[in-house]
């Protein structure tokens, strides 16, 4: 009887491992292949600024007010996709802007914040960043690559801040704007080196790996 729960509880074990190593050699797959496609899009950001649109000159600073916003949009020749509504101003937004979906199935929504009014290059980068950029992403993408330790979100928001810098002259930003843009972005989605033996999911399976091993090798010792 011994015998078969020792045989019993090690094939549970090996199923369970097994299973681990597929689910998680496909998430990183999936991963991997998500992550080449944001590092491409974060290179077109650097290489992709307009050269025939030049900024309006618009001297007096935005009100805090939905019509701000989209005089913004039309000024700025801002473009919505397709499925994405209006930028809306969300006076209790501690961020620039925020984009978002109420489930999986629903188009994006951008929220605005009383921040991205510090004047009409801010305002107008801010929208570019969130509707030009966050709602042309994979959010569930984005999700798969954070669970499999691939800084999904790091990767997502270094392209829209990238997207603000490369698109500099056309928004008028100023170089202390730029600068404080390019700060933020250092300071909160620093560069990351992807390594395939960091994601926490493959470093689960070789820790549990690891521990079994000895355990087998003792097993067949004392057996022998």
């Amino acid at each position: 009887m011994r015998f078969f729960d020792r045989n019993f509880f090690a094939s549970i074990r090996d199923i369970f491992v097994s299973a681990m190593i597929g689910v998680t050699l496909s998430l990183s797959l999936a991963g991997i292949i998500v992550y080449h496609h944001l590092v491409e899009s974060t290179h077109r950001a650097r290489e992709n600024a307009p050269s025939s649109f030049t900024a309006p000159i618009l001297s007096e600073t935005p009100s805090m007010s939905q019509e701000s916003i989209e005089q913004a949009i039309e000024k700025f020749q801002i473009q919505l996709p397709e499925n994405v509504m209006l930028p809306k101003f969300d006076p209790s937004l501690t961020d620039r802007g925020m984009t978002y979906r109420v489930n999986a199935y629903s188009a994006p929504q951008v929220s605005i914040g009383p921040e991205a009014f510090h004047n009409w290059a801010i305002l107008a980068s801010t929208i570019a960043h969130e509707v030009e950029v966050h709602c042309k992403q994979n959010f569930f993408a984005i999700h798969l690559m954070d669970l499999a330790g691939m800084d999904g979100t790091g990767q997502a928001e270094r392209e829209a801040y990238l997207h603000e810098l490369s698109h500099a002259k056309r928004f008028g930003l100023a170089p202390l704007d730029q600068d404080l843009i390019r700060s933020t972005m250092v300071q909160f989605y620093p560069e990351s080196r992807f390594s395939f033996a960091e994601i926490p999911s493959i470093k689960f399976v070789i820790q549990k790996l690891s521990i079994l091993e000895p355990t087998r090798v003792s097993s067949k010792s004392r057996k022998g």
